[in-house]
């Protein structure tokens, strides 16, 4: 047994328009929380990131903390990227259904 369990997701190739729906990233992390059985403490927030002028053109940054660890998202819509993090101390974390 190991004490948790971490998945990180390089998303590329995505919908410009769901990317910038801030509405979508918080829906995302709730239902997320929710199917994955974890308890929410805090959130989910979503913050709009703005461009920095060099790498990173912008997006949406959003994270719910649970009971079990959190949950992050940070969209780049002009590149059609998306990061995932979810990291629980719960063994057996879904990780089709994460992916799905």
């Amino acid at each position: 047994m190991h004490f948790g369990e971490h998945l990180t997701i390089d998303g590329y190739g995505g919908d410009k328009d769901k990317l910038n729906d801030k509405s979508l990233v918080e829906l995302c992390l709730r239902e997320l929380s929710e199917k994955l059985g974890m308890r929410i403490l805090g959130g989910p927030e979503v913050f709009l990131a703005k461009s920095n002028d060099i790498k990173d053109p912008g997006g949406w940054s959003g994270f719910v903390v649970i009971m079990e660890s959190h949950i992050s998202i940070h969209t780049f819509p002009d590149r059609g990227f998306v990061s995932i993090d979810v990291y629980t101390c719960k063994n057996g974390m879904d990780t089709d259904l994460v992916l799905a």
